[in-house]
C-alpha cells in the first residue's frame, strides 16, 4: 500500500523590502520566491544558477537608478541572492525582460577556487542621509573567508568593511 503525502518545501531564508513589508522575497533550495502582498500570492524568479541547485540566501529592497550622469532618478525593486558555489547576483524584478546577473568583483575567494567564496547572508539596512532622504545599504557576510562587505549598488562591486582572523 503506498501512500502520497503532499509537504510545502523548506525555506531557505526570508527578507522583507524595508521599504515595503509586503514585499517580501523566499528561497528553497531551489528557486526564489517573491511576494508584493504580504504573502498572500508568491510567485517564482527562479535562480540564478542554471547549472545546479542550490540557494544559500536571499534578500529583497527598493535600490536607486541613475542616470548617464550618476544622478539618482528612482528606485526600483531589486532581489539579490547567493548560490553556495556560484555566488552572488541580483535580479531586477521590475524590468521588462528581468534576469540573474551574477557578481563576483571585490569578493574574495579561498585559494584553492576559482569562485567567490560562498556568501552566507545578505541583509539590507535602512540608512537616512544628511538631507533626511532614506536608502538601502546591502551587506554580506562571507561563510568561509570572515569578510563582510558592503554591496556599492552604483559600481556593482562588493567593498570589504570586515575582514575576521579566523575561518
Amino acid at each position: 500500500q503506498k501512500q502520497l503525502e503532499q509537504k510545502a518545501a523548506l525555506l531557505k531564508d526570508i527578507c522583507a523590502d524595508p521599504f515595503n513589508p509586503d514585499i517580501l522575497v523566499t528561497a528553497t533550495k531551489d528557486s526564489i520566491f517573491l511576494t508584493r502582498d504580504g504573502g498572500q500570492s508568491w510567485n517564482s524568479i527562479g535562480s540564478a544558477s542554471k547549472y545546479t541547485a542550490g540557494v544559500k540566501s536571499v534578500a529583497v529592497s527598493h535600490m536607486p537608478v541613475y542616470d548617464s550622469n550618476g544622478q539618482q532618478t528612482g528606485s526600483e525593486l531589486v532581489v539579490f541572492m547567493s548560490h553556495p558555489i556560484y555566488g552572488f547576483s541580483y535580479y531586477m524584478a521590475d524590468r521588462k525582460n528581468p534576469a540573474w546577473v551574477d557578481v563576483s568583483s571585490g569578493f574574495a575567494a579561498m585559494p584553492s577556487m576559482t569562485q567567490v567564496d560562498e556568501i552566507s547572508d545578505i541583509l539590507p539596512v535602512l540608512c537616512k542621509d544628511a538631507d533626511g532622504n532614506y536608502f538601502a545599504e546591502i551587506y554580506l557576510a562571507q561563510t568561509f573567508i570572515p569578510n563582510i562587505y558592503r554591496f556599492d549598488w552604483k559600481t556593482k562591486k562588493g567593498v570589504k568593511v570586515y575582514r575576521g582572523e579566523e575561518q
